[in-house]
């Protein structure tokens, strides 16, 4: 009987978009937060509902996870920016063309990254704004924030959420017990899971540090249970990646 009242409970938040707090929340500890803090963050959206998260890099172009394209139809996707709700308001715009990583492995999860080439120009005002990418790698024991629209329970969350993570070594996440070991690659950063890992939707979700773009949610367990660090896509490692795709998006190279 318990069970089913917290699955009721669950259903009713997902259908009305209350602050009712869920079972396994995409962020457990987690915070409201209003898109004019976070004015990088787009919602990914297939068939007009949010699927994944992405980062804005310039009026054209959105950096997201590979595994948010992969099969995927661009005639099919939208992004949603300059809202904190992922269902309303802000700008929504085509997608017009996608790349992804062409080392991106879909077993390992290794480079997973890939930029989406809008349909029409972004309008830049209060609210929604490109952030700068990292050259450097995260400093381990430092302090980052993740933000999204996490899952609850089967359902992507109506309000836009944050939550602080702190970074650790590869050494430390590979030696989690029953856990990731050579699963951990050189493209990937690494966070403390305690009662904070990201979860379902939030993928391609961005991991910000001193104002710059970090890391972007790629694989860890779901719903922050708290048995294992986050991997997340380390941003200095695919930075020129990213430049050299955008550029040719603009040449119309690709």
């Amino acid at each position: 009987m318990i069970h089913k009242v917290i699955v009721l409970l669950a259903t009713v938040v997902c259908v009305w978009g209350t602050s009712v707090p869920a079972l396994n929340e995409g962020f457990v500890e987690f915070f409201d937060t209003n898109i004019s803090s976070v004015p990088y963050i787009a919602s990914l959206q297939f068939d007009g509902k949010h699927y994944c998260s992405g980062v804005i890099f310039d009026k054209h172009a959105i950096i997201t996870a590979a595994s948010c394209l992969r099969g995927r139809k661009a005639s099919n996707m939208t992004v949603r920016s300059a809202s904190s709700s992922w269902n309303i308001g802000g700008q929504l715009i085509q997608v017009a063309n996608f790349k992804i990583h062409e080392r991106y492995s879909p077993a390992s999860n290794d480079y997973d990254v890939g930029i989406i080439r809008l349909a029409t120009a972004l309008k830049f005002y209060p609210g929604i704004d490109p952030i700068s990418l990292a050259r450097k790698s995260a400093a381990v024991g430092g302090v980052a924030m993740v933000s999204g629209w996490g899952s609850l329970r089967d359902c992507a969350s109506k309000s836009l959420r944050s939550s602080y993570v702190t970074i650790v070594s590869r050494k430390k996440c590979s030696s989690v017990k029953d856990h990731y070991g050579r699963a951990i690659k050189p493209s990937m950063i690494c966070v403390d899971g305690m009662s904070r890992d990201a979860c379902e939707y939030d993928a391609g979700a961005p991991l910000v540090t001193g104002h710059l773009l970090a890391g972007m949610v790629s694989l860890g367990d779901a719903c922050a249970t708290g048995k294992s660090p986050g991997l997340f896509v380390d941003i200095a490692k695919v930075r020129e990646w990213i430049e050299e795709t955008v550029e040719k998006f603009e040449e119309h190279l690709i």
